[in-house]
């Protein structure tokens, strides 16, 4: 059997349990830890704000250590690092401890562990990364489809301290264990290949095919010469990008600021989706029903982005995530006058989510190759973490000059020379020697 469908199930349950340290559960604890420290939302979104972009430059690093002790290690210690946290946030006392614990939960959960997680599959999968990616993703809407209650009603049973602990232990249980019995960072570790296929030196079927792949397929094929390739963690004749190579192609930097505007769009929908239900006129508890409307529409739409990541030319899936994103937010910003809009604008906004996320995800591996992939996700985590950390603060900003309405509606238009850029998106050329 292909173990790499083991560690696609493992890699699912990581991304299921950064949870706690997401905006959607994040969120959740806000009023609570307001009347526990007298701090207003104002405050919290600051502490909170400046914790996320304080968390994503260590980051850095952990690509890095994931590259040379291998995913497991990082997942493990990520997920001890997350569980912990849960724990410490009830002992904030101000806005700098709680400011402390912000960061630990976003470095560690959000960050390390779904950094770990992404890393891992690529690991195991190329031609069918695009589809392990999007059964991976089903974790995601599942957590948001479950957690949400849950915790609303643990808060309201336990107190929102113990309700955050229970949740640490969760990612505990959830995790470490499968870490610890069952993670294998690489095939190679264990006698396997990449996808369950030894190379055979044929060219990549699909449209995300290297520019050189005729060439590098031709070097798979070659006698290896005198050098030592013993302590060569991956099978040759693929991509093999540094971080430091890849952030100097246009490729990167498309795809990069493509998911920087969903990371910085959708973490400001979800930490103020109850005061944009409010504006808009939305009865009492539809924050709720709009998160399930979200999870369900994700989870529908996760395999079918798989297949299309392994099947269309990427440009294409860029440009259109990017495109249902802008159209996301101009049917928020019009829905103060036609409020049923709220929903069609969860919808898109989970179509373009799903979509940018299932793609980018793939085509780092696919354009970079697995040798430093690490290290270069980590870059685009880093990116990406800064994006959420802005998010709530500029559309704060903006909506407390304009209203949360107007805030989406410049939102939306920003949108629209991102997506023009994603028409120029190739693959990039190999590196040279």
């Amino acid at each position: 059997m292909f173990y790499g469908w083991v560690i696609l199930v493992i890699s699912a349950l990581a991304i299921f349990a950064t949870s706690p340290g997401q905006s959607y559960l994040v969120g959740k604890f806000n009023e609570s830890i307001g009347l526990e420290l007298g701090m207003d939302a104002a405050s919290i979104s600051l502490a909170y704000g400046i914790a996320t972009a304080i968390a994503a430059i260590p980051l850095l690093y952990v690509g890095r250590l994931s590259d040379r002790f291998g995913p497991r290690v990082i997942m493990g210690a990520s997920a001890a690092a997350l569980g912990l946290a849960c724990w410490l946030i009830g002992f904030a006392n101000g806005p700098v401890t709680l400011g402390l614990c912000y960061f630990l939960l976003r470095f560690s959960g959000q960050g390390a562990l779904g950094l770990s997680a992404s890393h891992s599959v690529a690991m195991w999968f190329e031609r069918r990364l695009g589809t392990a990616n999007g059964i991976k993703s089903l974790a995601m809407p599942a957590a948001i489809f479950v957690l949400p209650g849950l915790t609303t009603w643990l808060i309201a049973s336990w107190g929102w301290k113990t309700a955050y602990g229970l949740l640490g232990v969760g990612v505990w249980i959830a995790v470490i264990p499968a870490v610890l019995l069952l993670h294998r960072s690489r095939p190679e570790d264990i006698g396997q290949h990449v996808d369950g296929v030894a190379p055979t030196g044929t060219p990549h079927p699909h449209p995300h095919a290297h520019p050189d792949a005729e060439l590098i397929a031709a070097l798979a094929t070659e006698q290896p010469g005198p050098v030592d390739l013993v302590d060569d963690p991956v099978d040759s004749g693929e991509p093999a990008f540094t971080r430091l190579q890849a952030m100097a192609t246009r490729a990167y930097w498309l795809v990069t600021i493509a998911m920087v505007a969903n990371a910085l769009i959708g973490t400001a929908f979800v930490f103020f989706l109850g005061s944009f239900a409010v504006d808009v006129g939305l009865a009492e508890g539809s924050e709720d029903r709009l998160l399930m409307l979200f999870a369900v529409v994700s989870a529908l739409a996760s395999p079918v982005a798989g297949l299309m990541t392994d099947r269309v030319a990427p440009r294409w899936l860029i440009t259109s995530s990017t495109t249902l994103l802008g159209a996301s937010c101009l049917c928020f910003a019009a829905a103060v006058l036609l409020p049923a809009l709220a929903w069609v604008a969860m919808v898109t906004l989970a179509l373009s989510q799903t979509l940018i996320f299932i793609c980018g995800s793939t085509l780092f591996a696919r354009f970079f190759g697995r040798p430093h992939h690490g290290a270069i996700r980590a870059s685009l985590t880093f990116f990406m973490v800064t994006g959420t950390s802005l998010g709530p603060f500029l559309t704060s900003t903006i909506a407390a000059r304009t209203g949360y309405g107007e805030a989406l509606f410049w939102l939306g238009i920003a949108c629209v020379p991102v997506a023009l850029a994603g028409m120029a998106l190739q693959p990039p050329r190999f590196p040279d020697a």
